[in-house]
């Protein structure tokens, strides 16, 4: 009961440095005999991620009153676009600072190649996927997260319709149970592996 009741941070730097200890006194003997619950650690979080985005990203959009669906998207779309500001300008100023790959040749029969810029348009028609199941089996992120948009903001609009506002608030329901089983789901991983 007092594990459970820890915080999640606490229980996590207990484990990375309980891991570091292990590592450094057992060596690579004790790391390849643990392995295994690395591998199973690392397919639990890929089995749980995409539900997690989906869900999330839904339950997201449907959270609040129907009617304040453009004043929180546009508090998100502003937190957007701030936070690949910032991580543009982190990543130009640390490459302008540290200038990686400076001095480096290559030797011998060794060579680089460096694909083509799709451009802006190419980038962003790859964001929406051709088919909603070829995206899931491919997990491919950023259409997954397209399609949980697209769908969360279809239920936000049934829940702001006259004549179907009941089926918004019942699916719209449905979707934060589903989110809530999800985390449950990813509680539980997290606190057995």
């Amino acid at each position: 009961r007092g594990y459970r009741d820890t915080s999640l941070i606490l229980r996590v730097t207990l484990a990375l440095i309980l891991g570091a200890v292990v590592g450094l006194v057992g060596g690579p003997a004790v790391g390849e005999a643990l392995a295994p619950l690395g591998e199973l650690l690392m397919r639990l979080l890929t089995f749980i991620i995409l539900p997690i985005v989906l869900f999330t990203l839904m339950a997201g959009i449907n959270q609040g009153r129907a009617g304040s669906l453009g004043r929180i998207g546009r508090k998100v779309f502003l937190y957007y676009m701030a936070t690949s500001a910032l991580a543009i300008i982190v990543g130009l100023s640390v490459a302008t600072l540290l200038s990686p790959g400076e001095g480096m040749s290559l030797e011998g029969a060794e060579s680089v190649s460096v694909p083509e810029n799709p451009g802006i348009l190419s980038v962003v028609l790859g964001i929406v996927p051709t088919n909603i199941i070829e995206a899931f089996a491919e997990q491919d992120l950023l259409g997954i997260i397209f399609t949980a948009m697209v769908f969360g903001l279809a239920v936000a609009r049934l829940r702001q319709s006259d004549s179907r506002s009941e089926l918004g608030e019942r699916l719209a329901g449905l979707i934060e149970a589903l989110n809530a089983v999800t985390l449950k789901v990813m509680s539980g991983i997290l606190h057995v592996v």
